[in-house]
């Protein structure tokens, strides 16, 4: 399974999806984490909304992410990532980038 998970420092769940700096992209193996690396989030560049969620979603898929971790997602971003068939986990602000892998 591959993790996406949206944070501006690489150690925070970021509070906002769309305009997080960055992507934590982590795979896991069987439970354990096998790498992670940290991805410029396109979207966060984007002047145009739907523009930029298409970019976004485009990074997700190309890194074969089926899981998106977040505190806050809007209702378009969700119906797009279900399509797409990414999971959503809601967390609390600030949680831990850690705790996913």
């Amino acid at each position: 399974m591959t993790i996406g998970i949206p944070t501006d420092d690489g150690k925070s769940v970021s509070e906002h999806f769309g305009r997080s700096r960055y992507f934590m992209i982590v795979d896991k193996e069987h439970g354990k984490e096998t790498k992670h690396m940290l991805v410029e989030n396109p979207h966060d560049k984007e002047e145009n909304e739907q523009s930029g969620h298409g970019k976004l979603l485009k990074m997700l898929v190309e890194n074969r992410v089926s899981k998106v971790v977040c505190f806050n997602l809007n209702p378009r971003m969700q119906k797009n990532l279900g399509s797409l068939k990414i999971e959503v986990e809601k967390v609390q602000e600030g949680a831990a980038v850690s705790d996913f892998y």
